[in-house]
Parts: structure tokens; sequence; C-alpha cells
């Protein structure tokens, strides 16, 4: 690990509105070389947050280490929200921050649900991918978030994870 760096940069970016009017804030700290490689780590869940370590985990000489902390969770507001927090507006909010950074690619990163998330922004936005860097990958054949995020291809992935188990 490299050694303990604080932030250059904090924010919280206005992402959305909810139904009662409270708007969707989303925590975002930047450390390291503003200048070098975009790093964007997506924590696990739920309910997961980011901490001062993460940003020890790449060189702040190479990386542009970028932080958050998904809708709901940690320093993002409103706390504990479930309305408009779906994996397509998470995808969504990743996307802003890499726009907000101004960067072309960035290096996806992410640890158990974080790993599954920064998949789906992948494929989402393939172009702004440089690379993955994934832990822990989580496995949504285990439950029903798959059948919500491809309605479509139910009948494909009961008949791949079929296959898979037989």
């Amino acid at each position: 690990m490299y050694p303990s760096i604080q932030p250059h940069k904090k924010t919280k970016l206005h992402v959305d509105t909810l139904s009662n009017g409270k708007k969707v804030m989303v925590y975002v700290e930047c450390s390291g070389n503003p200048k070098g490689r975009m790093i964007i780590y997506l924590h696990g869940g739920p309910g997961d947050h980011v901490v001062p370590r993460l940003r020890r985990l790449y060189d702040p000489k190479i990386y542009h280490i970028v932080l958050f902390d998904q809708r709901g969770c940690g320093q993002s507001r409103p706390l504990n929200h479930t309305e408009k927090n779906t994996t397509q507006d998470l995808i969504q909010d990743i996307e802003r921050i890499r726009t907000y950074i101004n960067a072309e690619t960035m290096v996806v990163a992410g640890g158990s649900w974080g790993s599954s998330l920064a998949l789906l922004y992948a494929q989402s936005y393939p172009k702004r991918v440089s690379a993955l860097l994934l832990r822990g990958v989580y496995d949504l054949s285990k439950i029903d978030v798959l059948d919500q995020m491809y309605p479509d291809e139910k009948d494909k992935l009961d008949h791949l994870l079929h296959l898979k188990t037989c």
C-alpha cells in the first residue's frame, strides 16, 4: 500500500431529485495526481462507503484517484434512500463523475457489489473504460437482480444458468 494522502478536492454532486423535492447529492473525493490517469473505485454494498485507506491502493504519482459514496451511502445524501436508487441510476452517476473530472477514459476498480457495478458500467460505456480492476467479484446469478436488470433476456439467462449447474 502507498503512504496516506489527503484529498485535494471534495464535493457533493447533485445527480437527481426525489419526489419529495430532496436533492440526491453524491459525495466525491479526488486525490493523487490531478493530471494522472483517472481511476475510480466502486465500493461494495449494501450501504458500504469509501474510507481513507482506499486512497492508498493506487500510486498517487500515476493516478488521479476518485472515490465516491454511492447513492444513499456514507457521505452522500439523503442517507439510506431507495427511491431513484437503481443500478442504472448508479451507472449514470459514474458517468456524471467521469464527465465532472473531465476524463476521456478511466480505470474502473471495484470490490464485491462494486465489481458487478464496474462490469455493468463497462458494458454501458465501453469506450470510457481503459481497464477494469476487480476483486471479490459478486456473483449476480444467485439472486433475481439479473432478471430486473435485463428483463428482455430473462429466458436466455435462465437457460445459461441452468446449463451452468447441470
